[in-house]
């Protein structure tokens, strides 16, 4: 489903918004277990399921915005005062969706030249470990619940374990857990600009834009084989907020137009 809102310019206001719930499946993604091989060549069917690029709900916003102020403009267009809050424009992209499923991968192989294994389950909730803070933190918490898994191969479920792996057999879990998700995606990118018209044949540019603008970190993903000494650990990290600031100069000569331009960037880590 597809909901989509577009606002053509009028007043200064352009906008642009769309919403999709989406379900994605496949049959040809190397998402198997260590050795990323499928279980089957032959019988592709047992590959089916949710896409590792499933994401539920996708939200994206565009805009722009020319501030009503100054000259030609409803407010404050008289006097000096208009020089200095005239011509400014704010425009912004924002982004927003759910995370992708996940999966555990066993850590075992069958010995089968080629063919992929799988984890087994016996339920797909509660594979994630509650956060000993408000949230989650890398450093003190887990991932994945390791009391819930049992890494031992064994013929039948160990007593309590919601995942494990089963012995000298293929494991019978989808290749990702519909309902384990990796965390949203956020991002907002604004600009603000201004064109300063110095004479009819000299202007400048200002634009400062922000990417990342609230500086929101994205964990990365979780170390998911059973049998690795760092399951459940998270040792990665992205989602830097950066800013820079740019000035163009025009100016149109009795022969032919030029510009000079200048651009700084200021990057933020934290």
């Amino acid at each position: 489903m597809i909901l989509k809102l577009d606002k053509r310019y009028s007043n200064g206001l352009q906008l642009l918004g769309s919403y999709v719930l989406a379900k994605m499946f496949s049959t040809a993604e190397a998402a198997n277990a260590s050795s990323g091989g499928s279980m089957d060549g032959y019988n592709l069917k047992l590959e089916k399921a949710l896409s590792w690029s499933d994401q539920t709900h996708v939200f994206k916003f565009s805009y722009s915005y020319e501030l009503p102020f100054g000259k030609g403009r409803p407010y404050l267009n008289q006097g000096v005062v208009r020089h200095f809050v005239g011509g400014w424009r704010i425009a912004g992209v924002q982004t927003y969706n759910s995370g992708s499923p996940m999966s555990i991968s066993p850590g075992y192989g069958l010995g089968i030249p080629g063919a992929g294994n799988r984890s087994s389950v016996t339920s797909y909730e509660g594979w994630r470990a509650k956060p000993k803070g408000q949230k989650f933190d890398p450093f003190v918490d887990l991932w994945w619940d390791t009391s819930a898994m049992n890494k031992t191969p064994s013929l039948a479920p160990p007593a309590g374990a919601k995942v494990w792996v089963a012995k000298e057999l293929f494991g019978g879990a989808t290749q990702r857990n519909p309902k384990q998700r990796y965390l949203w995606g956020r991002g907002e990118n604004v600009s603000v600009a201004r064109t300063f018209q110095f004479t009819e044949s000299l202007r400048m540019d200002f634009r400062w834009e922000a990417f990342n603008l609230f500086n929101r970190h994205t964990w990365g993903g979780p170390d998911s084989g059973l049998t690795s000494t760092n399951f459940g650990l998270v040792r990665s990290a992205g989602g830097t907020r950066q800013m820079q600031i740019g000035l163009k100069i025009y100016w149109q000569g009795w022969r032919r137009p030029f510009a000079v331009t200048y651009a700084g960037v200021v990057r933020l880590v934290g």
